[in-house]
């Protein structure tokens, strides 16, 4: 049984592997101030250091342009046909 669990793990992690590089790839083709935002969200800064940060006016700004970008790498992974191929076109 113990094997069995490991071999369902080392699939996870190479699936998970596997969703991690066509984030990055599609993330290398996002504007520059798209994978600044999305960078330092992912670093935890919070809505008023974002904007702080970016000089963005207020927190609706900064909420607008998160939201924009992470809606773009989203596309950009679901219509790409290997993933399509590979998941099913489910993130």
């Amino acid at each position: 049984m113990e094997m069995d669990n490991l071999m369902m793990y080392v699939e996870e992690e190479v699936e998970n592997n596997e969703k991690i590089g066509f984030l990055m790839k599609h993330y290398e083709n996002l504007s520059p101030s798209c994978k600044e935002i999305l960078s330092l969200f992912v670093k935890g800064l919070n809505e008023k250091e974002l904007g702080d940060r970016l000089n963005l006016p207020n927190r609706d700004a900064v909420k607008n342009k998160k939201f924009n970008c992470k809606s773009k790498l989203h596309d950009m992974m679901l219509n790409d046909p290997l993933f399509k191929k590979q998941y099913g076109g489910k993130i």
